[in-house]
């Protein structure tokens, strides 16, 4: 065996099995961690949706799907709301008088081509900037 193949092994032994034992150690110690963090995340999200979920609960919530026709949003609702409550055919009616608003009903925001066109003027207002004219040039 020649010297060099001997200083090779010798390196190996001395330095890459440490080096890949520990590396593989430390791999082990960190995925410990980040699992009991992820569950400690996860129990502690657990909680504040349950929480969310009684608060809500203590009352009556109804949402309504938007029209296919796009009509616009109306201003307020009113009306009576029938439930019924079991099959022993109970019903119980609820008045409902309350103003809407557009976040609850999922309002869009303005038309794309205005926000293409507010983009376009954006951009050529940049390339006038005296920041930029020295490097159009390149």
């Amino acid at each position: 065996m020649t010297f060099r193949a001997r200083l090779l092994l010798g390196f190996g032994a001395v330095v890459l099995v440490p080096l890949t034992v520990f590396g593989l150690r430390i791999r082990v110690v960190m995925a410990n961690r980040l699992t009991a963090e992820y569950q400690q995340r996860v129990a502690a999200l657990v909680s504040v949706i349950r929480a969310d979920l009684d608060q809500r609960s203590a009352g009556t919530a109804l949402r309504l799907a938007r029209s296919a026709r796009r009509q616009p949003a109306p201003k307020a609702l009113r009306g009576v709301l029938v439930v019924s409550t079991g099959g022993d055919g109970a019903r119980t009616a609820y008045a409902v008088d309350t103003a809407s608003s557009p976040e609850a009903l999922g309002e869009e925001g303005g038309p794309v081509w205005q926000a293409i066109l507010l983009a376009l003027l954006g951009g050529v207002l940049l390339n006038l900037m005296p920041c930029v004219l020295p490097v159009l040039s390149l």
